[in-house]
């Protein structure tokens, strides 16, 4: 036999192996010994891994560029809201224990709406806007967000009802979680606190407009920057449905109580998707003022045509909206069978990116905190 008729031209000494090995030795590639075909115990080769530390792992990642910003991006986030709550509480207190502001506050419906809109700019916005500013400039995340003209003509459109039905679905949703804590003597004081106020309706065209302009245009504009601006847009690049998906749980999470948390995570995936598919600040920041400000005049009508004709109305504007929405839905999943493909990045596995955003430092004690804030909302009869 000549050495042609082995691989690699090589005979190997002793006619009947490939690669060489003696016959005496197991008849394996590359010499492994044992009774295993990788050797030595069983592992590959005849070689132990070392098992890294944290400190080892941790260090890794952070030499990696990529992973590396993914974990400030977590910080960053952290951090927001770490100081949100943090001012929060600080004007809870002045609010409770300076003068007479907290008697103004239940009082006074006019210095209640300016005293909240101060609270929406300077608890929530001001530090998520500070701490992303930071946060672009470690990151060198330099991409403007996206306030120009949507995209996607006609099918754009039927977004908007689609997104709403989505939002009243969320809002089912909720009432079902608090119809059903009920029923094994569970309730919510957020619950309570927003049956009493159900029946305070603006009533001047002043304070119609004033509230107007705290319940759905601020919360809009502020809430959409932050949300689907600060926190989504930098991780869109690991993938838009990880941004879609971990700004709404954040979106959600801050609300900080049962009645909130489910419609907030559902409208937050909502308002993230348009907000992806259409480009445009704009649509989403759109759909949250259309659902705020339904919420209003569903209020002041609910307010002025009694209990039982409020039950009717109800009805009807909440499963209305939620049909036009299926409606709309159906239509823009028929015209655009992807609708489902977004861009999917080219960084590590889903599971990856949550573990090296959510297990940061801040995110967990923001958690653990927000976790307290939802558990002092459950009343246990």
């Amino acid at each position: 036999m000549n050495d042609n008729e082995y691989p690699y031209g090589f005979n190997g000494g002793n006619g009947q192996y490939p690669y060489g090995q003696n016959r005496e030795r197991p008849p394996y590639p590359y010499g492994g010994g044992g009774n295993s075909p990788y050797g030595n115990g069983g592992q590959p080769y005849g070689y132990y891994p070392p098992k890294k530390s944290f400190g080892q792992k941790l260090r890794e990642a952070f030499a990696d560029p990529s992973r590396r910003n993914l974990m400030l991006l977590g910080m960053a986030a952290g951090t927001g809201v770490l100081l949100y709550l943090l001012l929060s509480t600080a004007f809870s207190f002045v609010l409770s224990n300076v003068g007479d502001l907290y008697d103004r506050y239940l009082n006074d419906e006019v210095f209640s709406l300016l005293a909240e809109t101060m609270y929406s700019m300077f608890c929530l916005a001001l530090p998520f806007t500070v701490i992303f500013a930071v946060a672009r400039r470690v990151t060198g995340f330099d991409r403007p967000l996206p306030f120009q003209k949507p995209r996607g003509g006609w099918q754009a459109v039927l977004l908007v009802p689609a997104g709403l039905g989505l939002c009243f679905i969320g809002n089912v949703l909720s009432n079902y979680i608090v119809t059903f804590a009920n029923s094994v003597g569970v309730t919510f004081r957020s619950y309570e606190t927003a049956m009493e106020q159900q029946g305070d309706a603006p009533e001047t065209l002043g304070l119609l407009l004033l509230t107007v302009v705290h319940t759905a245009v601020l919360p809009a504009l502020l809430e959409e920057l932050i949300f689907r601006g600060f926190i989504m847009q930098p991780l869109r690049r690991y993938g838009d449905w990880f941004a879609i998906i971990t700004s709404a749980l954040i979106f959600g999470l801050v609300h900080g109580n049962m009645m909130q948390v489910p419609f907030a995570i559902l409208a937050g995936v909502a308002l993230g998707y348009i907000n992806v598919v259409t480009g445009s600040m704009w649509m989403n920041i759109l759909l949250h003022f259309l659902n705020n400000f339904i919420s209003v005049l569903y209020t002041s009508a609910v307010a002025a045509s009694g209990e039982s004709l409020g039950i009717v109305l109800s009805l009807a504007v909440t499963y209305g909206t939620i049909a036009l929405g299926v409606l709309a839905f159906v239509g823009y999943v028929l015209s655009n069978r992807h609708f489902a493909r977004l861009r999917p990045g080219d960084q590590p596995r889903f599971p990856h990116k949550a573990a090296h955003y959510w297990l940061m430092p801040t995110v967990l004690i923001a958690l653990l905190l927000i976790a307290r804030e939802i558990a002092l909302d459950i009343v246990v009869k």
